[in-house]
C-alpha cells in the first residue's frame, strides 16, 4: 500500500511528473538506438548492411533495449530527480516547471534533427538541450548542499539565464569541438554553482543590488566581445597591422570586468531592471554576426544569384552616390536588405565586404527578437519574456521575414497604454513610417493593420481623435516637404516617382501571378488557403467583437488584431508569387509569416479576458502553445524541414561562437587587407565585362542590364542609372516602363548587356522572354543600339548607334585575340527568335485597357500566297506589306482568325523576304476573332526591313482575314 500512495501521489503532482519526463527526455536524447552496431560475426550473407560491415541483429536489439528497456527507466530516473530538483519550495518548483515548459519545445526541435546528416546515425550535440541538462545537475547540486535555502522564482530564472552566458562564456575564446564541448559544459556547472553560491552570499549580507547590478553590465560581455573582433576586422580592413589579437581581446574583456565591478561596488540598485536582459539577447544573438575568420569567401554560383543580390548591391548607390534608399532607388525588400550593409560601411567597413560579404547580415533579425522582447515584456513577466526570447525555437529558417516591422506594433502600444499624450501619438506615426519601409509586403502589412486597429479604438472613443489626426499632420507635412524638396534638389519629378513607386510596388501582382499556386489536393494547400485565413476571419472578428463589448486588456485585444489583419493583408502575396506551386515546400517566411503571432496574441487575450475560467498558469501556456502548434504547422507540414541547433536565437549563438577561434583570426599582415574575396566563377562573370566596361566607358558612365543581372553595377563598379533595381524583371507595367526609358535616356548608358542564351533571369522570367514581358524597353534598345560583341558565352553588349564605329576600333585593336570577346552583327543570334504567347494575341485584341487594337492602320497586308503544306494539314497564309516602315512607338499586326477546333495553335512567321525570320506561337479560339500581336518587340523589326507575314495553324479548317499593321502605342 505504501508503494501504491507513492506512485498516487506522484501520478498526482503533475508539476513532478512533467518534470521528470522532461529531464528523461533530456537524458535520452543522448542515447543512441543505432550505435554499436557493427558486425562481429559472420554468417556468410551478403544483404547491403552485410558489405558495409553492419550487424541487423545488433541494429534491431538496440532498438529493443533503448525503447522498451532504457526508456522505462529513464523516465523513473527522471522523475526521482524531479523530487529531489523541485522538492525544496514553491518558487524553486515555479522556476524549474517554467524553464522544463519553455524547453519542452526546443526539445521537441531537438529531436526532430536529432541525428547528423549522413549515414552514420551520430546524435547532434544541441546546445540547448545540454545547457538544460547541465543545469537541472547544477540545481540538484544546489539542493543538496542547500546553496538555494532562501532563493526566490527569480534567483532561479537569473541563475538560469546566467547558467546560458557561462556555458557560451567558456564555448567563445575557444574552439569546442565535438570532444571538447561536453568538457566546457562540465566546468560551466561548477562556476553556475560558484554563482548561485555569490548570490545566496550576496542575500545573506544583504547587498544582493552587488550581484544584479554586476550581471547586468556582465551580460553585455559576449556582444562587448563580438564589437572587439569586429573592430579589429574593420581596422585591419582599413590598413592597420594587428599583431596581437587575443591580449587586445583579454586586456577589453579584463578592463569592462573592473569597470563593472567597480560601478557594481559603488552604486546602489534594487535588482534588474526590464532593460537588463536587452545584453543577453544582444550577447547571444549577435553571435550570428561573428565570421569565424578574417577573409570571406564570395560566390555568385549562378545567375538567380546575381539578380537577388541586386536586393542589397544597391547600397552601394548610396554609399559611394549619396542616394538615400527608396527615394533614389527602389530595392524590391525596401531598407531590410541594404540596412545591415549601410550600418557596416558606415562604421568603417569597405564598401565590397558590406555588400557582397555583408558580415551583419542577419541584424534585422536580431532586432526583430529584441523587438518582440520588448512587445512581451508589456505583456508578460520579464523572467518568462526571457526564456521564451532565448529558448523557443522562433528563429527557423524563413518561417518569419517581417522582423523590423514590429517596430510599429511597439508605437501602437506606446499609443494604446498612454492615448493622454501627443508624443504617444507622434511616435505611433513615425514607427508606422519606419515599418512601411522596412519590406514592402511585411512593413506596409503591419502598418496597415496598426493604422486600421488605431483608428478603431479611436472610432470607440479609447483614444482622442484630434491628437489622432493632428500628430498624422505633424508627421506626414514635413515629411512631405522634405521629399519635395529633395525632388526639385536632385531634379526629379515627384509626383512621378511616387507614380513609378506605386507601379513596382503595388501594381506588380498581375506581373508575377502563376497559373496555378499549389495542389489543391495536398495537406498544404488546405492548411496555406483554406484553413488559416478561416480561423484568421474568426480571430478577428471575435476580437473586434470582444474590443467592443470589453474595456480591459485593449493592449491585448489590440495585438490580437494588429497581427490577424497583417496575415490578411499578406494573403494576396502567397496567391501572387511566392506560393506551393513556385517554393514546392513552401517559403514559410512568405506564405505563414504572421500567422503564428496572430494564434499567439489572440490567445493571450482571450486567457486575460476570462481570467476566472482559465487559471494564471494556462493563461501564460496556453498561448505558448498555440503558437507552437500553429509554427509547428509551418515548419513541419508545410515547410517540410526539421528545425536544428540554430532554431532558436541561444542554440543559433552557441554553433556561431563553436565555430569561432580568436587564435585562428588569420588577420592580415602585408598590404593585402581585402576582406572579401571572390570565388574563381565570380570572376569569370564580372571580369570580362568590368575590362570591357574599363576599356569603352569613362569612370561616369555606365550600362543598360536587360539580362537580369543587377548585381553586376556593383561588381564593376558602375551607377546604377534608374531608379527600380533588378531590371527588367521589377518593371511591372507600362508605366514603369516608360519610366525606366526616361531615366535611361537621361544617364549616359552607351552599353547594354543583353542575354544570349536560353537562360532563366537573363532571357526568360517565369517562362516569358524579357522582350515580349517587357516589350517597350526592349523596342528602346533595339532601336537606339546595335549588337557589338559577345561577352562569354552568354550576353551579348550591345552599344549606342553613334558610338558603334569608335567601340568596333577599339575592340579591333585591343582585343582581336581574346576569344572572350568575338564581334557580332544583327543576326548573331538567327536560331533564337521563337516565342511562345499562349493568349495574349487573343487577349491584347479584345481587352487591352488602351484600346490598341484601335490604334491608326499603318497599311493594309496583301494577301500573296495562300496553300497546303506539302505532306502535313497545315495551311500558310502570306501576306507582304511595304518595307521600310516608320519604327517609332512600335508596330502591332492586327488579323482575324475564324477557326473551328476547340484548341487549335496558330503561327505567325514575319521575315525580310524569307531571310531573317521570326515567329510566334500563340493560341486561337473557334469562330471569328481579333488577335494583336506586338511585331517590333523582336531587334529583328529594326535591324531589317521584314515585309512579310505568313499564319499557319493546325486547324485544318481555320483561316486568317483582314491583316493589317497598326500604329504603335
Amino acid at each position: 500500500m505504501l508503494m501504491r500512495d507513492r506512485l498516487k501521489k506522484t501520478l498526482n503532482d503533475r508539476t513532478t511528473l512533467f518534470v521528470g519526463l522532461y529531464i528523461a527526455g533530456l537524458i535520452f536524447y543522448y542515447l543512441n538506438p543505432f550505435d554499436s552496431i557493427e558486425l562481429t560475426e559472420w554468417e556468410r550473407s551478403f544483404g547491403p548492411a552485410s558489405m558495409k560491415g553492419l550487424s541487423i541483429e545488433k541494429r534491431v536489439l538496440n532498438i529493443y533495449i533503448n525503447y522498451y528497456l532504457l526508456l522505462p527507466i529513464t523516465a523513473f530516473l527522471g522523475i526521482c530527480s524531479a523530487r529531489i530538483v523541485i522538492g525544496k519550495n514553491e518558487s524553486q518548483k515555479k522556476a524549474v516547471r517554467d524553464i522544463s515548459f519553455i524547453n519542452t519545445f526546443a526539445l521537441i526541435a531537438a529531436y526532430t534533427s536529432r541525428f547528423a546528416s549522413g549515414t552514420e546515425l551520430v546524435i547532434s550535440i544541441n546546445s540547448v538541450v545540454t545547457s538544460a541538462l547541465t543545469f537541472i545537475i547544477a540545481i540538484a547540486v544546489a539542493s543538496l548542499i542547500h546553496i538555494d535555502d532562501n532563493f526566490e522564482y527569480e534567483d532561479y530564472i537569473i541563475s538560469y539565464v546566467n547558467h546560458l552566458i557561462i556555458s557560451l562564456g567558456f564555448i567563445l575564446p575557444f574552439q569546442a569541438d565535438e570532444r571538447t564541448i561536453g568538457y566546457f559544459y562540465a566546468i560551466s556547472v561548477l562556476v553556475t554553482l560558484l554563482d548561485m553560491w555569490i548570490l545566496k552570499i550576496s542575500t545573506m549580507l544583504q547587498r544582493k543590488e552587488l550581484f544584479y547590478f554586476f550581471w547586468k553590465y556582465a551580460y553585455y560581455g559576449a556582444a562587448l566581445w563580438v564589437c572587439v573582433v569586429e573592430g579589429m576586422y574593420i581596422m585591419a580592413s582599413i590598413g592597420y597591422i594587428i599583431l596581437h589579437p587575443f591580449r587586445i581581446l583579454l586586456t577589453v574583456i579584463a578592463v569592462f570586468a573592473a569597470v563593472c565591478l567597480l560601478i557594481s561596488w559603488k552604486k546602489k540598485n534594487t535588482g534588474l531592471d526590464k532593460f537588463s536582459y536587452t545584453g543577453v539577447i544582444l550577447s547571444v544573438g549577435i553571435m550570428s554576426l561573428l565570421e569565424n575568420q578574417y577573409k570571406i569567401l564570395y560566390d555568385v554560383r549562378n545567375y538567380a544569384n546575381l539578380f537577388e543580390v541586386g536586393n542589397v548591391s544597391v547600397s552601394l548607390e548610396t554609399i559611394e552616390r549619396g542616394k538615400i534608399p527608396i527615394i533614389d532607388y527602389f530595392s524590391a525588400h525596401a531598407i531590410r536588405d541594404v540596412l545591415s550593409s549601410l550600418l557596416y560601411w558606415m562604421v568603417g567597413g569597405d564598401a565590397r565586404t558590406a555588400i557582397f560579404s555583408n558580415p551583419w547580415q542577419s541584424l534585422s533579425q536580431i532586432l526583430g527578437i529584441l523587438f518582440l522582447y520588448f512587445i512581451l515584456t508589456r505583456i508578460f513577466n520579464r523572467n518568462w519574456v526571457i526564456l521564451i526570447t532565448l529558448i523557443f525555437p522562433l528563429v527557423i529558417p524563413n518561417t518569419f521575414w517581417g522582423e523590423l516591422a514590429l517596430i510599429a506594433v511597439i508605437g501602437l502600444l506606446f499609443l494604446v497604454k498612454n492615448p493622454e499624450k501627443l508624443s504617444s501619438y507622434l511616435l505611433f506615426w513615425l514607427a508606422i513610417g519606419v515599418c512601411c519601409f522596412t519590406r514592402y509586403d511585411s512593413g506596409i502589412s503591419v502598418g496597415l493593420s496598426c493604422i486600421l486597429t488605431a483608428t478603431l479604438l479611436v472610432v470607440m472613443k479609447n483614444m482622442s481623435a484630434r491628437r489622432y489626426i493632428y500628430s498624422f499632420i505633424l508627421v506626414a507635412f514635413p515629411t512631405l516637404v522634405f521629399y519635395i524638396c529633395y525632388s526639385i534638389i536632385k531634379n526629379f519629378d515627384w509626383i512621378g516617382r511616387i507614380d513609378e513607386w506605386m507601379d513596382v510596388g503595388a501594381k506588380s501582382s498581375a506581373t508575377w501571378a502563376t497559373i496555378t499556386f499549389g495542389n489543391p489536393s495536398s495537406l498544404k494547400f488546405f492548411i496555406i488557403y483554406e484553413l488559416f485565413p478561416s480561423l484568421d476571419v474568426a480571430m478577428i472578428i471575435i476580437t473586434i467583437i470582444l474590443l467592443i463589448l470589453n474595456r480591459t486588456a485593449r493592449d491585448r485585444g489590440a495585438l490580437a488584431l494588429t497581427f490577424s489583419l497583417s496575415y490578411s493583408f499578406m494573403i494576396t502575396r502567397t496567391l501572387v508569387y511566392h506560393n506551393l506551386e513556385v517554393t514546392k515546400t513552401g517559403w514559410t517566411g512568405v506564405i505563414i509569416n504572421f500567422f503564428p503571432l496572430a494564434v499567439f496574441f489572440f490567445c493571450i487575450y482571450i486567457c486575460e479576458l476570462f481570467p476566472k475560467k482559465i487559471s494564471s498558469v494556462n493563461c501564460a501556456y496556453l498561448p505558448l502553445c498555440a503558437f507552437g502548434i500553429s509554427l509547428a504547422l509551418s515548419v513541419f507540414i508545410i515547410g517540410e524541414k526539421n528545425p536544428d541547433e540554430y532554431s532558436s536565437i541561444y542554440g543559433r549563438g552557441v554553433g556561431f561562437a563553436r565555430q569561432f577561434d580568436v587564435r585562428k583570426m588569420q588577420l592580415p599582415v602585408t598590404e593585402d587587407n581585402n576582406r572579401t574575396e571572390y570565388s574563381e566563377y565570380t570572376k569569370s562573370v564580372y571580369l570580362p565585362f568590368e575590362r570591357i566596361f574599363n576599356l569603352l566607358l569613362t569612370d561616369d558612365q555606365t550600362f543598360v542590364d536587360f539580362a537580369n543581372i543587377t548585381g553586376l553595377y556593383a561588381l564593376t563598379d558602375r551607377e546604377y542609372p534608374c531608379y527600380v533595381s533588378q531590371t527588367p524583371s521589377l518593371l511591372s507595367n507600362l508605366s514603369s516602363q516608360e519610366h525606366y526609358i526616361e531615366e535611361i535616356k537621361s544617364s549616359d548608358a552607351p552599353l547594354a548587356i543583353i542575354g544570349n542564351k536560353d537562360l532563366d533571369f537573363t532571357m526568360y522570367m517565369q517562362e516569358v522572354r524579357h522582350n515580349i514581358k517587357y516589350y517597350k524597353v526592349a523596342e528602346y534598345i533595339f532601336e537606339n543600339y546595335r549588337p557589338l560583341t559577345m561577352v562569354g558565352t552568354d550576353f551579348a553588349l550591345w552599344c549606342r548607334n553613334d558610338n558603334y564605329e569608335l567601340y568596333h576600333s577599339i575592340l579591333g585593336e585591343t582585343m582581336m585575340e581574346d576569344d572572350c570577346y568575338i564581334p557580332i552583327e544583327p543576326g548573331y543570334d538567327a536560331d533564337n527568335h521563337s516565342y511562345k504567347l499562349e493568349d495574349i494575341p487573343y487577349i491584347w485584341a479584345n481587352f487591352d485597357s488602351d484600346g490598341a487594337v484601335n490604334n491608326e492602320i499603318i497599311c493594309l497586308a496583301d494577301d500573296i500566297d495562300h496553300y497546303m503544306m506539302d505532306g502535313r494539314s497545315t495551311e500558310e497564309f502570306s501576306y507582304d506589306f511595304p518595307g521600310g516602315l516608320e519604327k517609332q512607338n512600335g508596330q502591332y499586326i492586327f488579323f482575324e482568325y475564324t477557326g473551328v477546333q476547340e484548341e487549335a495553335t496558330a503561327t505567325l512567321r514575319v521575315s525580310e523576304n524569307g531571310m531573317y525570320p521570326y515567329e510566334f506561337s500563340f493560341k486561337v479560339k473557334p469562330e471569328r476573332n481579333k488577335y494583336l500581336i506586338r511585331l517590333s518587340c523582336d531587334y529583328f523589326w529594326y535591324s531589317f526591313e521584314p515585309n512579310i507575314a505568313t499564319f499557319s495553324t493546325d486547324d485544318e479548317d481555320g483561316c486568317f482575314s483582314n491583316v493589317a499593321i497598326l500604329m504603335g502605342d
